[in-house]
């Protein structure tokens, strides 16, 4: 009877033991899945949670301003070169010069033209209104193409540059450099001498007559 005790006792023992054993087998297995799967959806989550921050940050870079240098002088209080953001508007260049001076003609000027490249801009007064560029003049820029144009200053024959002369009414860039290359030899002393002009005859002169005017 002691001897089928000890065998029963050892059976009962080792089914224990494989059962331990098996049961920490699952347990383990299960425990060491359970970590992978975590672990994997963390990497997930992580992933996807730094995605989602960038994509809905809506933070955008700022865009590159581009500088422009403008030189201006002429009827300003402090004449010189200004940097400038592209697009910026001949009032706000006239300020960073120190403002108009009183003999500007303010009245003559379209304050509002944007300078979109490096430029030279020379602010007049109404006494020499023609070294005024063309571009900034409320009269703005027509009659190269033989339009009417919008002239309200008297632009001087025996100065005027070839952008300042093709302002005028049915005078193209062609004729513009006629009369330049005629003064150069001739100077005018009438309005009535730019009809010695090769390409200006008396019908074009009537057109132009009331938007020029001679002086040295």
């Amino acid at each position: 009877m002691k001897k089928i005790n000890k065998k029963v006792v050892y059976v009962i023992g080792f089914i224990l033991l494989l059962i331990t054993g098996m049961v920490y087998k699952f347990f383990a297995k299960g425990n060491l899945d359970g970590i992978t799967v975590l672990s994997a959806t963390n990497v997930s989550d992580s992933v996807q949670s730094s995605v989602s921050s960038l994509a809905g940050s809506g933070e955008e870079t700022d865009p590159v301003i581009r500088k422009i240098s403008v030189y201006i002088c002429g009827e300003v209080n402090t004449p010189g070169i200004y940097e400038v953001e592209d697009g910026t508007i001949l009032n706000d260049v006239a300020k960073l010069a120190g403002g108009f001076t009183d003999k500007a003609a303010l009245d003559e000027l379209d304050l509002v033209y944007r300078f979109t490249a490096n430029t030279s801009v020379y602010i007049p007064g109404y006494e020499d209104l023609d070294k005024a560029d063309s571009f900034i003049l409320r009269r703005g820029n027509g009659g190269g193409d033989g339009s009417e144009g919008g002239n309200t200053l008297m632009v001087n024959i025996n100065t005027a540059s070839k952008e300042q002369l093709i302002t005028l009414p049915g005078i193209g860039e062609s004729t513009a450099m006629s009369i330049i290359s005629y003064r150069k030899e001739h100077s005018f002393d009438s309005i009535e001498d730019i009809m010695k002009v090769s390409g200006i005859g008396e019908a074009k002169f009537e057109r132009i007559k009331e938007y020029i005017c001679v002086s040295r």
